[in-house]
This record gives C-alpha cells, structure tokens and sequence, in this order.
C-alpha cells in the first residue's frame, strides 16, 4: 500500500441516496469535518468547504485526503457566487461532474477532469496541484453533459450540441506545467426532457428532467 492510503478494516459501502431507513455512522478526521460532498469516483469523494472554497479528496475507507486547487482558479466562479442558483444551491450548482484517472492518486499520471459553471467549463488539474487548468474546447451553445477516463487514461467528454451529432472529434491538450491529455468530445444533439422547475424562498424543485445518453465504461476498456 502506498503511504496513508491503507486497506479497509471494514467492508466498503456502497454511497448511494437509497438507504433503506439505515443510518451509519462514518468516522472522519478534523479536516474533512463540514466538508461538503460533491461527487465520488474511483472510491475517493470529492468534497470542499464553501466559506474557504478549499476543494480536497477524500478517502471514507483510509481517511486519506490529497488537496486540489481552489475554487477561486477557476476564472468564472467569481461571477458564479453572485447568481441565484449558488444561493441556493451551493457548490452541487457549480460543480456539474468530477472524475479520476486512476484511484491512485498519488501516481505521476493520475488526473482530475472536471465540468464547471453550467457545463461550458472543462477544467484538468492533478493532485496537489496549485490552479485549475480551464480549457475552452466547445462552439456556443455546446455543453459537457458527463466525463469518463478509458483505461488507458483518455478523457472521454459527452457533448450536447444543437447541431452536431453521433460525431466524435479528437483534441491533444496540455495543462499544468508540463501534463498532456488526449481528449475525445462525443457529440449528442439529442434534446433533453425540459424539466418543470418550481422556485421557492429556500429551496428548487425539479420535476422530468433527464438526459436520455449517458458514457459507458465497458465500451472504453481498449479505447
């Protein structure tokens, strides 16, 4: 095992909103405590404290943690903080979908890929490092909808488009100081079920909302 990143004492749990009426209770360190979860992937959730803006990795089985960049990199966030959906909604409104290249996190190659801001912000960083990288690879009227890494460390985006469709363009970016990703956009024009949304003092609700596509792993394995 590498370094604080130990092996369960426990059998792993399934994180899921589907509990069944069962309540458990998970033991965390001091730092991670009033930490908000916004997404999990590869058995590590991703979490920030909104007040600091202090994004960071956590391990719920070893209770090791591994700093990424702050919110506040990210060019647009400013202007995110003012709207309505960050009022109510926080952090989950902001960040739409986060994923891993690998559960080891402490590996050279391991990458962070992340969409932000309404799904038009796609931002790649690696553990510990200082800044997110922004990359703007979309026309108008484009969006990220989902992420997924192949087993061979491609980042695979799903992209919904008013004009394109079942159309797949290839992309060799850099960020960071000296990091490269290959990255493919896979195009959907297929329109989503417009939700019913209903606004209140405090809260939103949404009625039939869903994407009908969505990025399988299986079909990835040799990619």
């Amino acid at each position: 095992m590498r370094g604080d990143v130990r092996g369960a004492q426990e059998l792993p749990w399934f994180l899921s909103p589907f509990y069944g009426g069962k309540f458990l209770k998970l033991r965390v360190p001091e730092p991670t405590q009033r930490g908000k979860l916004f997404g999990s992937s590869q058995g590590w959730l991703f979490m920030v404290k909104e007040k600091q803006k202090y994004m960071f990795l956590f391990n719920p089985i070893s209770g090791a943690q591994r700093q990424l960049p702050s919110l506040t990199t990210i060019p647009s966030f400013q202007n995110f903080v003012e709207t309505k959906e960050w009022k109510l909604h926080g952090v989950s409104s902001f960040c739409i979908h986060t994923v891993l290249s690998t559960s080891d996190v402490d590996h050279p190659g391991c990458m962070v890929a992340a969409i932000f801001d309404s799904h038009n912000v796609l931002g790649l960083c690696r553990p510990g490092d200082k800044t997110w990288s922004v990359l703007e690879v979309l026309d108008e009227n484009e969006g990220h909808d989902q992420l997924l890494f192949s087993s061979t460390g491609k980042l695979y985006s799903l992209v919904t488009s008013q004009t394109k469709n079942e159309l797949i363009v290839a992309h060799s970016l850099q960020f960071g100081d000296d990091h490269a990703v290959d990255l493919m956009l896979m195009y959907d024009n297929i329109e989503p079920i417009e939700p019913d949304i209903y606004h209140y003092e405090c809260y939103t609700v949404t009625y039939n909302g869903a994407w009908k596509s969505l990025l399988e792993s299986p079909t990835m394995k040799s990619c």
